[in-house]
């Protein structure tokens, strides 16, 4: 807000006041401090007293908030106080901080609780201390402060045309966020006169009148009363009335909260303790320790004191003491607490062709005579973080070969499970090691050849894992095999399947995170929800991209656009859409000036690389007053411009890329021809034009579905993926 050099229009018009009660804190605000220059040569400065009141020395930051602006890294200056000890800081804005035309409050923040308060005063040049009006405030914490939802008042108001008084009031942000804040005005009745919104940024102070608020105001006995209605910040109030003709002025500070002082059935303090009152002492018995630290006390059992059991006697089976610091347990190798839900005293017997062989703490199983290393159906587990059962083979063989002969697509080869708790990592229901073969490969001639799941809540955690240690090789490879005759264009090498609002499908990372070729469609994404993404490209640093393509992007249904945050509202964002037309345009644009009714406008070396020579287009725009403007030559060299007088103007230069061949706007249907008689990147949701569009060339039904005698007439349901259609069935879990 402006301030007028006569009276400065705010708290700097000054006389005296009453003295204010304050309060020690880490962090105060003083509302109003500054170094100004007034009318007639008038000049106002400000003391501020610090006092430290603990017995321990006390550092501390004065940081000086001009009006009017944010202040991220204001000016400032540190001092010590030593335990006791009060110091003045006359002038302080200039003495300390070189300032000597600025008007502001100040953020005191300190080691340990200290008092602040100011003086803020007008002094003739000449004239002594004594001779000085001026307007005391004492520091305020930052704790007493109001945000969201909050309020404060002050009082004092009497201002108008025929009143002895005029107002003016300060607002200072104290989070170090941004604040709106509501100010209406009381008449003495509690009648609202008017009211206006204020945005504060991060530590900024502003200083209005209450005629900013409700012009023309003529009232008297008025209050103003602030709320802040939006914004992370926190704000304090503070006001001045100042007598009209003896220019005497009174300070008036916010009102706070009851429960900041322990009133209004607050929550501040500790009013009683087991029924006990006033100064209390916890005093630690035999055995217990107290330790405070701030606001907190930790009573700890440190042992010993005689009381409880000291120990008990046993044998190896247990070890421990029986006590709260060394409980009673079963000792390490004593037992196993049960095996496949079976417990006490448990035999595992070999079967034909196994042997099974103790040692330490490891039951090792391997086949001792031909053929499959166990050849019965079997099954094994473990309530810990172990493997249940590890088989390997040393030659050349397989380490495990499971095999399932059903024909219903219900059967498992291999079937692994693994119950770590959630967070843990490194354990897997089936691990596969191979060193020149595959590690793990599963073949179903009705189902799936692996299947993986997770139940975990750890994201990290995949439900199946491939990991390939030779450099170029593949983590996992999914393969359709042509050997059911013909091509199977239809079928899927790898399918990825989350719930909606869950994980992605298919995650990939590394130097190429996922790989999808093909002679349809390489790598294909479907979201079944409104508001889900097919595929979802991202890159971890700014400078990277989210996604690279080797030829055109094409958009079916919707448009292209980039969202950014909105600004103040978390729960919006802000969308803007691709401008679109018949041709890959370029462009360039600026500001140029007509100087004896000419000018030349230098075409951008990299507009000249990408653009056709043919094509250009210019628009030109005056700026400032009306002349008419020509493009009398356009090239990739130059362009110039004559107008019929000198001025200023905006440029718009239009072009046509010269690498991108000129496009066709309509073409053989490629996008929208089924893929299957129930496709359903057709036959899902899709805006209203683009599927009446659908229904009225014949592709769609009315009711959405594929018209099937448009695909037998054009011969798409001749395509081999309508064939395997019914064959190749979205995978479901188990």
């Amino acid at each position: 807000m402006a301030i007028a050099k006569g009276s400065l229009a705010a708290f700097v018009c000054l006389l005296s006041s009453a003295a204010f009660a304050g309060f020690a804190s880490t962090e105060a605000y003083l509302p109003s401090v500054g170094r100004v220059p007034g009318k007639n040569g008038a000049q106002f400065y400000t003391t501020v007293w610090a006092t430290n009141l603990t017995t321990a020395p006390q550092t501390f930051t004065f940081r000086f908030l001009k009006a009017g602006q944010s202040n991220p890294s204001p000016p400032s200056f540190d001092d010590t106080l030593a335990p006791g000890e009060t110091r003045v800081y006359e002038n302080v804005v200039e003495t300390k901080l070189g300032l000597t035309n600025a008007l502001g409050a100040a953020r005191i923040t300190s080691s340990g609780e200290i008092f602040v308060s100011e003086r803020i005063y007008n002094q003739a040049p000449g004239d002594d201390l004594g001779n000085t009006e001026g307007l005391f405030f004492a520091g305020v914490p930052k704790s007493f402060s109001i945000s969201a939802g909050q309020s404060a008042s002050i009082q004092g108001v009497d201002q108008g045309s025929s009143e002895n008084f005029r107002y003016n009031f300060a607002l200072i942000e104290t989070g170090g966020g941004s604040a709106d804040v509501n100010v209406q005005v009381f008449d003495g009745s509690g009648t609202l006169l008017g009211q206006r919104s204020f945005p504060l940024s991060p530590y900024e102070q502003i200083q209005p009148s209450v005629a900013d608020v409700v012009p023309s105001i003529a009232t008297t006995n008025a209050r103003v009363t602030a709320t802040v209605i939006d914004g992370d910040g926190s704000v304090l109030l503070a006001g001045a009335q100042v007598a009209n003709e003896s220019e005497d002025s009174t300070g008036f500070e916010m009102t706070f909260r009851d429960d900041l002082l322990g009133g209004g059935g607050g929550t501040a303090g500790v009013t009683s303790l087991n029924g006990l009152t006033g100064a209390l002492t916890l005093k630690p018995g035999s055995g217990i320790s107290i330790t405070p630290s701030g606001s907190q006390i930790t009573i700890a059992y440190t042992g010993g004191g005689g009381s409880g059991i000291t120990a008990v006697t046993h044998d190896a089976s247990l070890s421990g003491e029986g006590t709260g610091p060394s409980p009673l347990s079963i000792a390490n190798g004593q037992v196993v607490r049960s095996v496949n839900g079976l417990h006490d005293n448990l035999t595992l017997a070999a079967g034909s062709n196994v042997t099974i062989t103790p040692s330490g703490s490891t039951l090792t199983i391997a086949s001792s005579g031909g053929g499959s290393g166990l050849t019965l159906p079997f099954s094994g587990s473990t309530s810990g973080s172990g493997t249940a059962f590890a088989i390997s083979n040393t030659g050349t063989g397989d380490g495990i070969h499971g095999s399932s002969a059903s024909t219903g697509g219900s059967g498992t080869g291999v079937y692994g499970t693994t119950h770590g708790t959630s967070g843990e990592t490194g354990w897997a229901g089936v691990w596969g090691d191979s060193h020149d073969s595959t590690a793990v490969q599963g073949t179903s001639f009705n189902d799936r050849g692996v299947l993986g799941v997770t139940s975990t809540a750890n994201h990290e955690v995949a439900g199946a894992e491939g990991l390939n240690r030779n450099t170029g090789g593949r983590g996992v490879l999914g393969r359709v095999a042509n050997g059911f005759g013909g091509d199977v264009a239809g079928g899927f090498g790898v399918w990825g399947d989350a719930p909606a609002n869950s994980a992605g499908g298919v995650l990939g990372t590394g130097v190429t995170g996922v790989v999808g070729y093909g002679s349809g469609v390489g790598l294909w994404g479907i979201s079944t929800t409104a508001s889900g993404i097919g595929v979802d490209g991202s890159a971890s640093a700014n400078t990277g991209e989210g996604g690279v393509f080797n030829g055109g992007i094409t958009v079916t249904n919707g448009s292209k656009s980039f969202v950014e945050p909105h600004p103040t509202d978390p729960t919006k964002e802000i969308r803007y859409v691709c401008l679109e037309g018949p041709e890959s345009g370029t462009y360039f644009r600026g500001t140029g000036h007509i100087l004896n009714g000419f000018a030349t406008i230098e075409v951008p070396e990299d507009f000249r690389m990408v653009s056709r020579p043919e094509g250009l287009t210019v628009q030109l725009t005056p700026v400032g007053e009306m002349a008419v403007l020509a493009a009398v030559s356009r090239s990739l060299d130059k362009i110039v411009v004559q107008g019929s007088r000198d001025v200023e103007f905006d440029y718009m230069v239009n072009g046509v890329r010269a690498t991108v061949p000129r496009l066709q706007p309509i073409e053989e249907n490629r996008f929208f021809v089924p893929r299957d008689a129930h496709d359903i990147s057709l036959t899902r949701p899709l805006d209203p034009e683009v599927r009446a569009r659908l229904v009225r060339s014949g592709i769609l039904n009315a009711d959405g579905s594929i018209n099937l005698d448009t695909a037998h007439r054009l011969g798409w349901d001749k395509q081999a993926s309508w064939k395997r259609a019914e064959e190749q069935q979205t995978p479901t879990k188990k």
